[in-house]
């Protein structure tokens, strides 16, 4: 039986009055990568914010139905929202590294809760490039800013900050959206070479990049869920008319 890092169950988020996801429940499987997928403002991105409570940072968003995480709800008033954004940690669609040294910007939630330990703080800026399949370019030059590098670049060093806080889950909205092939083939095979270790969900427009690296799909319309099930299954054997559609080009 396959064991699941999270799962929700008929999630809701309204923006004011206005209802964006409809009632949404999927598992995740744990050290498998799942993508969701779908046309522009079907509520990809929505759903993927509130795994990790990323909606509590914009106003006037209600969010509704459960989301359990370690056998907990993480909407329950107990859960230390800081704590479970790094153990659940958020890749964003345009990279953001700080305006720091690249050092600075992967070990910089560890400072934020008090590591001084230069030793640990090597080995951790090493062990997280190294996942990120960047340190060779960047281990001469760890004391230049992140925002010198290429945006390829920088978006695996924000997924080295990520990594930094030994999270469980990765979550990424759209990572590869700014970035040429070769860098997106990069992030590609950094995913691939993840997912044995970590839990791994990313939004994507790209179909192929969805049949490449993921291991279910999902796939969002108009705020609900319409199918998901193994990728090969969606790409090849899709139930729903509305998949066969999108996966062929009619809309979207």
């Amino acid at each position: 039986m396959t064991e699941n890092s999270l799962t929700t169950k008929d999630v809701k988020v309204s923006y004011g009055q206005h209802e964006s996801l409809h009632g949404v429940t999927l598992d995740f499987p744990k050290n498998q990568i799942t993508a969701l997928m779908g046309p522009s403002g079907c509520g990809k991105s929505t759903f993927l914010r509130c795994l990790n409570r990323s909606n509590d940072l914009l106003p006037d968003v209600t969010v509704s139905g459960e989301i359990e995480f370690e056998q907990q709800d993480i909407y329950g008033p107990k859960v230390n929202v800081v704590a479970l954004r790094t153990q659940i940690g958020m890749v964003y669609q345009q990279p953001t590294p700080f305006p720091f040294s690249i050092y600075e910007n992967v070990i910089f939630s560890q400072r934020m809760i008090g590591l001084h330990d230069r030793q640990k703080a090597d080995e951790i800026v090493e062990r997280s490039l190294r996942q990120a399949a960047i340190w060779d370019e960047v281990k001469d030059r760890l004391q230049r800013s992140a925002q010198s590098l290429s945006g390829g670049q920088q978006q695996r060093v924000c997924l080295a900050s990520v990594l930094a806080g030994a999270p469980e889950v990765i979550l990424l909205d759209e990572p590869t959206s700014a970035l040429d092939p070769i860098a997106s083939a990069k992030i590609e095979g950094t995913l691939l070479s993840l997912k044995d270790s970590y839990t791994i969900v990313i939004v994507t427009h790209n179909l192929q990049q969805a049949s490449r690296i993921s291991d279910q799909t999902a796939f969002l319309l108009n705020g609900d869920l319409v199918e998901a099930d193994a990728t090969k299954t969606i790409f090849m054997t899709p139930r729903e008319q509305a998949t066969s559609d999108y996966l062929n080009g009619k809309f979207g």
